[in-house]
């Protein structure tokens, strides 16, 4: 999993993770689990408002420069996450 991959402590990270209404175990494995893991995880309970009301959301709360939005099917590899990052700070 991408997240035991990255440390925190070489930049900035924080990640906004925002349960949109979902009635599975979603909400309670990311307020368990990984929030105590990863103290850089925010965890947002809403009700149910569709993608927009997400990405508006998450726009709303961020508070960095960047802002990389990933849905919940996305597969993200470390591999993809180094590209983003070095597309954004080393232009060729």
């Amino acid at each position: 999993m991408l997240f035991n991959k990255v440390k925190s402590d070489s930049f900035k990270l924080k990640v906004l993770a925002i349960n949109d209404g979902s009635k599975d175990n979603s909400l309670n494995a990311l307020k368990g689990f990984w929030r105590k893991k990863y103290d850089y995880i925010n965890v947002i309970d809403k009700e149910n408002g569709g993608l927009s009301s997400v990405r508006n959301l998450s726009i709303e709360l961020c508070d960095s420069e960047y802002i990389w939005m990933i849905d919940i099917d996305d597969e993200i590899t470390i591999d993809s996450f180094r590209y983003y990052f070095y597309k954004k700070f080393f232009r060729y």
